[in-house]
């Protein structure tokens, strides 16, 4: 059972919530200047609050919810990150929209010692949803040009290439990548194009 509050002064705009659970009473608080920057605020909450429950999964044993493995429990099968070949059960993290989206097309890496390949592909992206809405909230785009290089692969690509240009709302170049190559020659459509501009916005701001 919880109770929602949403007030307004002079100050700017507060969010109370107040519950409890099997643990007891709770309490949480959230202002901002403006509502605009409220909702902002509580999309950075909700990735904080992904990305956290990633680092706790990550840091149960095994045949906890998480990391649960369904492995034979015995002395001689190592369950810990990076050691058990064992499929892991599927962490119980409901992605947004958009984290979806880069969890099916972007790269991912981990770190074996604290996580398993799952956890790392789930943190990245959640990470490059959340650097996606801070450059739209902040006004940064980025913009496909021409690349004036020939394309430098070994793999037979003789089409056009792009350097991705990532500038703020001020029109200044913050980030940028070039010699990107597209299978259908074009950015246009492309689920690459769009984990790239996520890329520069994660790396830029």
């Amino acid at each position: 059972m919880s109770d929602i509050r949403i007030s307004q002064d002079d100050s700017g705009v507060r969010l109370a919530l107040r519950g409890q659970d099997e643990a007891g009473p709770w309490s949480a608080e959230l202002a901002a200047p403006t509502a605009r920057e409220l909702l902002a605020a509580l999309n950075l909450t909700r990735a904080a609050l992904a990305l956290q429950e990633l680092a706790d999964a990550a840091r149960q044993p095994a045949g906890v919810t998480g990391i649960d493995c369904p492995g034979p429990r015995d002395s001689q099968h190592d369950c810990s990150p990076g050691s058990c070949e064992t499929e892991p059960v599927p962490l119980a993290i409901e992605l947004s929209e958009a984290e979806r989206f880069f969890y099916e097309h972007a790269g991912y890496s981990y770190d074996p010692e604290s996580e398993t390949p799952e956890h790392g592909r789930m943190r990245g992206a959640v990470l490059l949803a959340e650097a996606e809405k801070s450059a739209a909230r902040l006004g940064a785009d980025v913009t496909w040009e021409d690349e004036p290089e020939p394309y430098d692969g070994d793999d037979g690509y003789e089409g056009p290439c792009y350097c991705a240009v990532l500038r703020n709302s001020a029109s200044e170049v913050i980030a940028s990548l070039g010699m990107v190559a597209f299978a259908s020659g074009t950015p246009d459509g492309e689920p690459y194009a769009r984990v790239v501009a996520a890329e520069l916005a994660l790396e830029a701001l």
